[in-house]
């Protein structure tokens, strides 16, 4: 898997994020720099739209940007790595690959 560093400014209309099953945005360094960014409303969001069934790695929740330049965050949730042990992998790789089919089917 490969990622783009860009300076900051970069004006983009949303942004794909990896949580845990416990949709916690101060876990996991990508997700704390959202929960900086965009302050702790956008954990207030995601704690009101999140699924009350017991969240299964493949799910994707949609909230506002409200702080960042992006208008909406799309937040996968992923299988916890545990260093190769079992699918985390390839189910991390297939999950984003869901969250950008979403990314792309929604008109934002």
């Amino acid at each position: 898997m490969s990622f783009l560093l860009c300076k900051r400014g970069l004006q983009v209309d949303a942004l794909a994020n990896s949580v845990g099953a416990n949709y916690k945005l101060s876990d996991g360094a990508m997700s704390r720099s959202i929960l900086e960014a965009a302050g702790p409303s956008i954990q207030q969001e995601l704690n009101s739209v999140k699924p009350r069934s017991p969240p299964r790695a493949g799910d994707i929740v949609v909230t506002q940007g409200h702080r960042l330049s992006a208008s909406c965050v799309f937040h996968g949730v992923l299988k916890k790595w545990n260093n190769g042990q079992d699918d985390a992998e390839a189910v991390r790789v297939y999950r984003y690959t869901d969250i950008v089919h979403a990314l792309l089917l929604v008109r934002i």
